[in-house]
């Protein structure tokens, strides 16, 4: 990976964070903004205008960029931001720019840092059936997972969602053939093996592989695939199954792992290479992973972070008014 050659000695650094309007981004936000190793000056984009989300607010600086579909475009967007604003590290959040990212990261990397998995590595984490074949390859337990094509005798209740997905978003849990047939799909989808363990987050970071924090979480409540009350558990069954996620897929950055505890047993379900919108309840239990990726970014030397408090969390709206002219 190629830096700028300053930045080992600089302290003030520019940090773009894309996806602006997700809750993620501000989650990576609050996270840079609580440390104090850096300065940092906190540059944001989205496809929406600044007085449409609330990321805005957390920005020095924001930009209305293209969608990531658009190719070309969307990209030549990235690189003008970061050439104008001498932008020292790029933070991808969402699935969609993961793959576009990584395939042009070449290019990129000429003038900032990205900390980014490889490609192929990310192409089977935002692949659900290709996730559950990498698992079940490498012995890695996780819930059984079929194509919609596949009809292996599976057992109601099940699971139904987008092969291809973020988040919650077109999932359903179906309890008999009726309401499969019923239930309407308007992308390729998978089943799933329906799990009723609790559901847990583990929030990681890696160095091209090396797992240097893994934090799991209870997500105790969620709306719409978003941990709103959430509790730091520590689980070494969890933490030794990131270790070798990371190691196998060559994760290089933040990821997040989901998973079931059932009977204390831990089923691998989805394995995302990004960060996770619940990410302020491990940057408060003393795992600051935003600050983590500085380090990494400006060629400090990271240690294996293993000790973090156990601590509660619960979350409430708040709002942001922008002047309408």
């Amino acid at each position: 990976m190629l830096f700028r050659n300053d930045m080992t000695m600089k302290k003030e650094l520019n940090v773009l964070i894309l996806d602006m309007g997700s809750t993620t981004a501000i989650s990576v936000a609050k996270g840079l903004a609580v440390q104090n190793d850096f300065n940092v000056r906190v540059f944001g984009a989205d496809t929406h205008n600044s007085w449409e989300i609330a990321g805005s607010a957390f920005c020095h600086k924001f930009f209305t960029i293209p969608m990531a579909k658009t190719g070309k475009p969307y990209l030549q967007s990235i690189l003008r931001i970061i050439r104008e604003n001498k932008i020292d590290l790029i933070i991808p959040i969402v699935d969609s720019e993961l793959e576009i990212l990584a395939k042009y990261r070449g290019y990129i990397e000429r003038k900032t840092c990205l900390l980014l998995s490889p490609e192929m590595s990310i192409r089977i984490c935002n692949d659900k059936y290709l996730t559950y074949r990498f698992l079940t390859d490498h012995a890695i337990p996780t819930l059984k997972t079929w194509t919609e094509g596949e009809n292996d005798g599976y057992e109601y209740p099940i699971v139904v969602k987008p092969r291809f997905g973020l988040g919650s978003k077109g999932l359903h849990i179906l309890h008999s053939i009726e309401q499969k047939k019923a239930t309407p799909h308007e992308e390729e989808y998978i089943l799933q093996e329906y799990c009723n363990g609790r559901e847990y987050t583990v929030d990681i970071f890696a160095r091209k592989g090396e797992l240097l924090a893994a934090v799991p979480r209870w997500r105790r409540e969620t709306r719409d695939g978003i941990s709103y009350s959430g509790q730091i558990c520590k689980n070494s069954t969890m933490v030794f199954y990131a270790a070798e996620i990371a190691k196998h897929l060559n994760i290089h950055g933040p990821a997040n792992i989901q998973c079931f505890l059932k009977d204390s047993s831990v089923f691998i379900s989805e394995i995302n290479p990004r960060f996770s919108a619940g990410l302020p309840l491990t940057t408060a239990a003393g795992v600051n992973i935003p600050l983590m990726c500085l380090r990494l970014a400006t060629g400090e030397d990271i240690e294996y972070q293993e000790s973090f408090e156990n601590i509660s969390m619960c979350r409430y709206w708040e709002e942001v008014f922008y002047e309408v002219t």
